[in-house]
């Protein structure tokens, strides 16, 4: 008998982590995170509050998971679209595609919403950075490729230059949001100046060792 029944129990618990999962980044979403209460999350997943406990230890457990599965998931979006971006012009344009994305989506108010809970709730902080991890990384790697053409490449640390990017990606639209009049493609426009211009100093390839540049 245990041998059947502890699949569905495993089955169900999983399902109820995922409805879990998905009731906290609505909840985010549509209420923010001072109001995205154990209680708002148990009352959206439609399940008892005492199950956030049993599956993830604490309120904050629930919260920093529901992160690691957004911060996967653009991950996931963004891997395919950034491995091949080695410039800074093709790096602002990959941008401008995955904000209007993330904008679409509506995860670009929980994104705002796990950012602000890792940089006003002590008990989130260093969790949520973790969290972050696989999105940072992404952008980091492309950073560091495009930065590598450049004579910029040694001094601009990437890890220190991905989190900033990350920062801007959603203090852009909050940005926006206070001063419609800028507008989010006007300040895309400007960043992707910047980066051409930028791109203009770039180095070029050494010639390889034993090559000839004697010209006729």
């Amino acid at each position: 008998m245990a041998r059947t029944t502890r699949p569905a129990a495993n089955a169900a618990g999983e399902e109820t982590r995922t409805r879990l999962l998905e009731a906290t980044l609505t909840t985010l979403a549509e209420l923010g995170l001072a109001k995205a209460s154990s209680r708002a999350i148990a009352r959206q997943a439609g399940v008892n509050q005492a199950l956030i406990f049993y599956h993830f230890g604490s309120y904050e457990g629930l919260v920093t998971a529901a992160a690691r599965l957004d911060s996967e998931r653009r991950a996931a979006r963004y891997a395919d679209r950034l491995a091949d971006v080695d410039t800074l012009p093709e790096l602002v344009a990959v941008a401008r595609e995955l904000h209007t994305l993330e904008r679409e989506m509506g995860s670009l108010k929980v994104l705002a919403q796990l950012v602000a809970g890792a940089s006003t709730t002590p008990e989130l902080y260093t969790d949520l950075q973790g969290a972050f991890a696989p999105w940072i990384d992404l952008v980091q790697a492309a950073v560091a490729r495009a930065l590598a053409s450049t004579p910029f490449g040694p001094l601009i640390p990437s890890r220190e230059a991905a989190i900033t990017i990350a920062s801007l990606f959603v203090g852009i639209e909050l940005v926006a949001d206070l001063d419609p009049a800028t507008g989010v493609d006007r300040l895309l426009d400007f960043l992707t100046d910047a980066a051409t211009l930028a791109s203009r100093f770039a180095v070029s390839p050494r010639p390889q060792a034993g090559s000839s540049t004697t010209t006729t």
